[in-house]
């Protein structure tokens, strides 16, 4: 039966298809909020091949984002990182053709019985190096979970989904009032309504890792719960970890930007834990960088790194810019969240947080915890405020 040509716009291309003259798509494997991802193949080099194609619509900034995504992937070179192959148009969609990575997701590996704190490690330390990789090139990752931790045969992992990638020195392309991620691994300082930086991609890293470490994701609930959970605890490190490693997973998720450890510190963390004999694994080496006389610790180490001027702003203005594709990985109407959240440090602490934005060292009184979300739900947020909503 002859192959089926590329549709005209409006009709998404499916099992079958053939894109380009050569990438015939077969089974899909996976499914976001304004994509598809399927296994497919390389006619002219004869390989299995994963073709991420974007739903035909009429948005053209979403095309333009899905095209910056592959330019995006194609700078960086890393073992950690996906390899894409090609990227191109079809009527008024787009598709981008990588590697197959064929072992399923982190997400998954957690839920079919987790990590051992070795293994964790490990894996740790390959995304950790990956990540420095990614911001020594300038570029935020800015949705770091474990949906985008792809595992190889083997396990070994993969940092994927850079649809939401930006450069650091890049103005913002969202609307004003927007919360662009995944809700429960962003970091305290986006939810008050700062620019992502690089030290945001570090915190969301630690929870993914912690996540792996525990079985269970630290922040769940509704997304309001979710948002004033961050800002009102740390998370919960367990105390049965090597010393070194729980030190690390504290200093990646500290409320203040400035005091976590940049990538490249936290790959150094990592790979010395990695390394250290079983029996040593509870020394009192100290592998973590800290801020100079921030939070009681160490001064004269250095903390995060970042690779422009503008990723070192933690305070920058809020998100601006572009139309937003239904079902993109984004919360609106920053203000309610960001009001409702300091109403609850006020209620909570007896008074107002900080004039200066900090975040108040409170603890919430007691309640139920939430009931765990359906696999994958809490991956992808949306919810919106009426109109006239501060």
């Amino acid at each position: 039966m002859p192959a089926r040509l590329v549709p005209a716009y409006g009709v998404q291309p499916g099992h079958d298809t053939l894109l380009a003259g050569r990438y015939r798509l077969r089974a899909a494997i996976g499914s976001g909020g304004t994509a598809d991802v399927f296994r497919g193949t390389d006619e002219v080099l004869r390989r299995d091949v994963a073709v991420k194609v974007l739903r035909a619509g009429p948005d053209t900034a979403t095309v333009d984002r899905f095209c910056d995504e592959a330019r995006t992937l194609a700078r960086l070179s890393h073992r950690a990182l996906v390899t894409v192959y090609d990227a191109g148009r079809h009527g008024a969609g787009a598709f981008m053709v990588t590697e197959l990575i064929d072992g399923g997701t982190l997400r998954s590996r957690i839920e079919d019985g987790g990590l051992s704190t070795a293994q964790a490690t490990r894996l740790g330390a390959e995304i950790a190096s990956a990540l420095d990789h990614v911001h020594s090139r300038g570029i935020i990752h800015h949705d770091v979970t474990p949906s985008n931790v792809l595992l190889r045969e083997g396990a070994a992992p993969c940092l994927a989904d850079f649809g939401l990638a930006r450069a650091v020195d890049d103005r913002p392309r969202d609307e004003p009032g927007t919360l662009v991620g995944t809700l429960a691994y962003m970091a305290p300082e986006q939810l008050l309504g700062r620019c992502a930086t690089t030290a945001s991609d570090v915190y969301a890293f630690g929870l993914t890792l912690l996540e792996a470490l525990t079985g269970r994701r630290e922040y769940r609930g509704t997304p309001m719960e979710v948002g004033t959970a961050h800002l009102l605890h740390p998370p919960r490190v367990p105390a049965g970890l090597p010393g070194e490693l729980g030190r690390l997973l504290r200093a990646m998720t500290d409320r203040d930007p400035q005091a976590r450890p940049d990538a490249a510190g936290v790959h150094r963390g990592l790979r010395d834990l990695v390394a250290a004999p079983a029996s040593r694994t509870t020394a009192s080496r100290t592998a973590v960088p800290h801020a100079a006389g921030t939070n009681g610790t160490r001064a004269g180490t250095p903390t995060h790194r970042t690779a422009s001027p503008a990723a070192a702003r933690p305070h920058a203005r809020p998100v601006p810019g572009a139309r937003k594709p239904a079902g993109h990985r984004r919360a609106t109407a920053l203000g309610l969240v960001a009001a409702t959240v300091v109403g609850a440090c006020a209620l909570l602490t007896g008074g107002a947080p900080a004039g200066d934005g900090t975040l108040p060292d409170a603890t919430p009184r007691h309640r139920p915890p939430a009931a765990p979300e359906a696999a994958g739900a809490a991956d992808r947020v949306t919810f919106h405020t009426p109109d006239g909503a501060p």
